[in-house]
């Protein structure tokens, strides 16, 4: 069963967010029409694209 929730016009931050669970997690809110702002480490590769 598929999860549908609609955040458009909602704000999110991810902490964590350039790889691995968190980039899964920005992906999913930049997805449901979030606007994702990622917190990452200096010296991480940013996570880079937009939701489809």
């Amino acid at each position: 069963m598929a999860l549908t929730i609609d955040l458009a016009g909602r704000i999110v931050l991810v902490t964590g967010g350039t790889r691995g669970v968190g980039a899964g997690i920005a992906r999913t809110f930049m997805q449901a029409g979030a606007t994702v702002e990622v917190q990452y480490a200096p010296g991480v590769e940013m996570l880079r694209g937009t939701a489809p």
